[in-house]
């Protein structure tokens, strides 16, 4: 009977759970400490599971950061960010009701261009229409 190598193991796991934290945005953490197990692992050649959990790893990793390149280009083009960051500069940062506020409005203008994106004819469930900077004719966007 062979000896299961543990760090092999435990990349497996870690890659595993990388995959799944995918969905949440946190693959990051499980997924470097998964390659870091991976490369302990090592014996002569690296094993199935450890070659697993990297692969897992890096997999999980590549999405996350499309995903976030996705959502940082959306924020640029749409003009968003300026129009975020400057409410951002103006809050008080020692008024929690605020900054609440404020992310409340970021999540819900950022799920309303997302949404609207993808399903056109989209109805805001505020009924609000989410207006944008104006575009290169100087008219204001609404989607």
């Amino acid at each position: 009977m062979t000896k299961m190598n543990t760090m092999a193991q435990a990349s497996f796991t870690l890659g595993l759970l990388s995959l799944f934290m995918t969905l949440t945005g946190s693959a990051y953490i499980p997924g470097s400490l998964s390659i870091i197990c991976a490369f302990l692992s090592r014996e002569d050649k690296m094993s199935a599971p450890a070659r697993f959990g990297t692969i897992f790893s890096a997999v999980s990793m590549t999405i996350l950061t499309a995903v976030y390149a996705f959502l940082i280009w959306l924020l640029i083009s749409t003009g968003l960010f300026t129009t975020f960051y400057e409410k951002a500069k103006n809050l008080d940062p020692d008024d929690p009701i605020a900054i609440a506020e404020f992310q409340q409005e970021v999540i819900t203008t950022m799920q309303d261009v997302l949404i609207k994106d993808l399903m056109p004819g989209y109805e805001s469930p505020a009924g609000d229409a989410v207006s944008l900077p104006a575009d290169a004719d100087g008219e204001e966007v609404i989607l």
